[in-house]
């Protein structure tokens, strides 16, 4: 009887044990599914405080914040103020940030912290401690797009000064306008006599520069000393050039000139559209013979005629100063396709030279010109060497041309010939255009 109990035990506890080790291996497995979540988590954006100005009854803040990923809800984004009794949230862009927290108790200690949420509620970026003091300081408030121009914008900046200490004999505010990564050449001064001064910046430049400005104090004593200092950018944009070279009855040619600085993750595209329908879309390419002036042709073919049609370019690229993927319009243009016309053409090569025959069946008199051009190919560059114009020999309903052209004294050279109008550029059918190699 005593086996018989004994038996029973040791099947109870190995029941027991075989339960215990199922909910272990289940556990296990949650462990290891909650780690492949967390492995999946988009990286943080990057919060820096870079600057912080305490004042008696403010604080001042330059927070640069990043997001490489595109993880947060930038709604989301704020910089907050947390003391014994107040609590202040402003909003926060991707970038750089400039504000000031105002009405303060002074000599209070307060937590200064960023936020942002990626989905899993509000997450801490980044975090300092700072207290309200009564003294000698001036700060950099904040700055202002006033207006945006072509080719320029006019900002303004605020400045906070207090010398409650009678520290110092004059403060001024010099700023400089810096083009790329260039060094400021020379910068203006403007003095600050007011405890809350707005400062105008015209005609700042309007391709991708920079302003530099340092808030700096002369002492009593005769020192210099800099109170703040900030570089903000102006808003980034490409440079590029788009025009219309050649059309005819099916195709539209363009050439488009990319931004001479910004190289690195840019790409371009055009689309072209007949009202609201996409038409046709194609990657602009820049080929390593046009690389020397960063220009690329593209081509639209088969449209119909006499249509207009509406061309649209974009660009796709990493913004450097937010490190966020982004995608504008660059150029955006109408142009009509031409009516009807009908051309045939006849080359017949001799020893020495080609003989061209153009016939030409032209209602609208498109075409006044033929023509052709030769080029010659050195290292994969093109270099003008000849061009010749013709005049046509008109009949009731046509015109035709006929003319020679010697061989050139080249080894490598491409040979063009076409007709053109001969006050708009853009109307040119080209005939052949050849590439001869010895």
């Amino acid at each position: 009887m005593a086996n018989k109990e004994k038996y029973k035990k040791q099947e109870k506890d190995k029941k027991r044990l075989e339960t215990l080790r199922t909910f272990m291996s289940s556990f296990t497995l949650t462990v290891a599914a909650v780690v492949t979540v967390a492995i999946i988590i988009p990286k943080s954006p990057i919060a820096e405080i870079e600057n912080v100005s305490a004042f008696q009854n403010e604080i001042v803040y330059q927070v640069s914040v990043t997001d490489e990923e595109q993880a947060i809800d930038l709604s989301s984004l704020k910089i907050v103020l947390d003391g014994p009794l107040e609590y202040y949230a402003y909003p926060l862009a991707l970038g750089l940030n400039v504000g000031v927290f105002e009405g303060l108790t002074p000599n209070t200690g307060y937590q200064l912290e960023v936020y942002g949420n990626k989905g899993f509620g509000d997450e801490k970026l980044a975090a300092m401690r700072v207290e309200t003091k009564a003294g000698s300081n001036g700060a950099i408030v904040s700055y202002e797009l006033v207006e945006a121009q072509e080719f320029s914008y006019h900002y303004e900046v605020n400045i906070l000064y207090n010398d409650l200490e009678n520290l110092y004999s004059e403060v001024n505010l010099y700023y400089a306008y810096v083009y790329m990564d260039e060094e400021p050449q020379f910068y203006d001064m403007v003095p600050i006599t007011q405890t809350n001064q707005t400062i105008e910046l015209f005609d700042v430049p309007g391709e991708n520069a920079s302003v530099h400005l340092y808030l700096e104090a002369m002492t009593e004593l005769g020192d210099l000393i800099i109170l703040d200092e900030l570089t903000f950018y102006v808003p980034f944009k490409l440079s590029t050039y788009l025009y219309l070279d050649q059309k005819s009855s099916s195709n539209l040619h363009f050439q488009f000139y990319e931004d001479y600085y910004f190289k690195e993750n840019v790409t371009y595209k055009a689309e072209i559209y007949f009202g609201h329908m996409l038409i046709d879309e194609k990657v602009i390419e820049i080929s390593e013979a046009e690389m020397h002036h960063e220009g690329g042709g593209f081509e639209f073919t088969g449209l119909k005629k006499d249509r207009v049609y509406r061309v649209v370019v974009s660009s796709t690229y990493i913004n450097p100063y937010t490190k966020v993927e982004e995608t504008v319009v660059l150029h955006e243009e109408e142009h009509a396709t031409l009516a009807d016309y009908h051309i045939e053409y006849e080359i017949t090569e001799y020893d020495t030279y080609f003989e061209v025959y153009i016939y030409l069946e032209d209602p609208n008199h498109y075409f006044q010109v033929p023509y052709y051009t030769i080029y010659e190919l050195v290292d994969g560059y093109m270099m003008y060497y000849e061009e010749n114009m013709y005049d046509f020999t008109p009949d009731i309903d046509s015109k035709s041309v006929t003319f020679t052209i010697d061989y050139p004294d080249l080894e490598n050279y491409q040979l063009i010939i076409a007709v053109r109008n001969q006050n708009d550029y853009t109307i040119n059918h080209i005939v052949i255009d050849r590439i001869i190699e010895e």
